[in-house]
């Protein structure tokens, strides 16, 4: 029978871990890929261990068993094959650790080390990270002067890697506070020359809206003035009732484009005219002579 004080520090535990409402790690995928195992367990324990004490699980004989629950069937599976078990969960986990870290392969990990690039628009501190988890299983003598050596041979920008290069104590730490002045400058650069941009925009919009305005002006000198609705559109005069009939213009021949009917101070083509205009100026006063040749009578000779 539980004395009070352990009655009461039972119901404190389950108290934290109902009012956290803690999810345990997905289970444990044994079957997936063997050349990535090693790191993959390796993680999953860690997660397993942050559950634990979150959920306060103190008592070894149910972190044992929530291990193995935790873990999905296929590491139950694996683990009743394996020998000295042992019933707690220090002897447990070390089973399972020889089981699983055997199959990590260095020479492919480092492999897979060297060939890590940083992805487009990664952050500095994202790359580095992405490097030290890696760095974990590659067993580098020194994996800091192999993480700054990757980050230098991986960098995208030619002119930052020649800076690197150019630093003859150069450490991870001075490497990582280096980069991350770079990629700060440039975000501020970039929302300066955004900023301009618009501005430039703006501007340019402004000044079309100039010119647009400038060139009404301009063509507006070159628009012929309205012709008044009571204007004799042949003679100019004033059109009244009947005035066809009386038009002074009426049968007159226009002296700045030969054409019958209307007078020069009224004349469409002069004021728009057209390409041949002087050509076909010439050409009406020829026929009108031929027509005044041939209405005329001929000569009367002396026989």
């Amino acid at each position: 029978m539980l004395n009070p004080n352990e009655e009461e520090v039972n119901t404190e535990e389950i108290s934290m871990a109902t009012t956290l409402d803690l999810k345990p790690p997905p289970p444990f995928d044994a079957e997936g890929d063997n050349s990535s195992l090693a790191q993959r367990w390796k993680e999953w324990r860690e997660r397993f261990n942050m559950y634990t004490v979150a959920a306060n699980i103190k008592d070894d004989a149910q972190k044992r068993a929530v291990l193995l629950y935790v873990a999905g069937p296929s590491v139950h599976k694996i683990f009743k094959t394996l020998q000295d078990t042992g019933t707690d969960i220090k002897t447990a986990l070390e089973k399972l650790d020889e089981y699983f870290q055997p199959q990590k392969n260095v020479i492919y990990e480092r492999y897979v080390f060297k060939q890590t690039h940083p992805t487009p628009g990664e952050s500095v501190d994202s790359y580095i990270t992405r490097l030290r988890t890696l760095a974990e299983t590659c067993e580098f003598e020194s994996a800091e002067n192999e993480i700054r050596d990757q980050f230098v041979m991986t960098c995208s920008s030619h002119g930052f890697r020649t800076k690197l290069l150019r630093e003859t104590d150069l450490t991870l730490a001075k490497l990582i506070t280096m980069a991350r002045a770079k990629e700060l400058a440039e975000k501020q650069a970039s929302n300066i020359s955004g900023h301009n941009n618009s501005r430039n925009n703006v501007n340019r919009v402004k000044d079309e809206g100039n010119d647009e305005a400038r060139d009404k002006v301009r063509h507006a000198k070159y628009v012929p003035k309205p012709h008044k609705q009571n204007q004799c559109r042949n003679c100019g005069n004033e059109f009244k009732q009947k005035h066809k009939d009386v038009c002074p213009a009426k049968g007159k021949t226009c002296r700045a484009c030969g054409k019958l009917n209307h007078f020069a101070r009224v004349c469409r083509s002069r004021k728009n005219p057209p390409k041949d205009s002087k050509k076909d100026s010439r050409e009406s006063v020829r026929v009108a002579l031929q027509q005044t040749q041939k209405q005329s009578p001929p000569n009367s000779s002396d026989d």
